[in-house]
């Protein structure tokens, strides 16, 4: 016997009561955890054999597709055609979260406190770009997109904030970190424009 799944209302799982929500802020909580286990790993904090620090890798990303599943399992209790956009409080707040937890590994490494960029300036820059870059995969459709700058503006600017320490601790020269900031600004307007003309392609005539 199939039971009906009767959802509850609001339109998006942060706005409605009960499992939607749980889940979807379990998932925030997932996906945080998952970048604060990252960077304890890689800027030496958390001190593990090598074995372990190269498994935490794969740790790392069994959580990402962890949270990505309650993500879309939450929008189950959501009205289909009444969803709107994340809520662009609750998104701000975690993806400036997401850009503190960044930014703080990479003081952390720029101080030296962990033997020097122990992974380099250049893994937190592109972990902050490729998550400003890729689009939201966590909602099934036909759920409208999330605001794409409330998660593209916090990452660039860790991306920025790295690239300036990194030229502050002299493990960048300042021409480079020029060049591969113009570049991301470039990626960034390319990856917008891709993005609407997907949009406008995917609306009906």
């Amino acid at each position: 016997m199939t039971q009906e799944l009767i959802p509850t209302t609001g339109t998006h799982p942060l706005r409605t009561r009960g499992p939607g929500r749980a889940l979807y802020a379990a998932a925030m909580a997932t996906d945080l955890t998952a970048l604060l286990l990252l960077g304890l790993v890689t800027t030496g904090l958390l001190r593990t054999p090598d074995p372990v620090q190269g498994g935490a890798v794969f740790l790392v990303i069994g959580l990402q597709l962890l949270a990505r599943k309650l993500r879309s399992r939450a929008w189950w209790y959501v009205p289909l055609r009444d969803a709107g956009p994340v809520p662009v409080a609750a998104d701000l707040v975690f993806w400036s979260a997401m850009a503190a937890v960044l930014i703080t590994l990479a003081t952390v490494e720029a101080t030296g406190r962990a033997g020097s960029w122990a992974f380099g300036a250049w893994f937190v820059v592109g972990t902050a770009v490729l998550a400003a870059w890729l689009p939201s995969t966590d909602r099934p459709t036909p759920e409208p997109p999330s605001a794409w700058w409330t998660r593209t503006v916090p990452m660039l600017a860790a991306a920025a904030v790295t690239l300036a320490l990194a030229v502050g601790d002299h493990q960048v020269g300042v021409g480079t970190a020029a060049v591969v900031a113009v570049g991301i600004g470039a990626g960034t307007v390319g990856v917008r424009l891709l993005a609407a003309r997907r949009v406008r392609a995917a609306k009906p005539a």
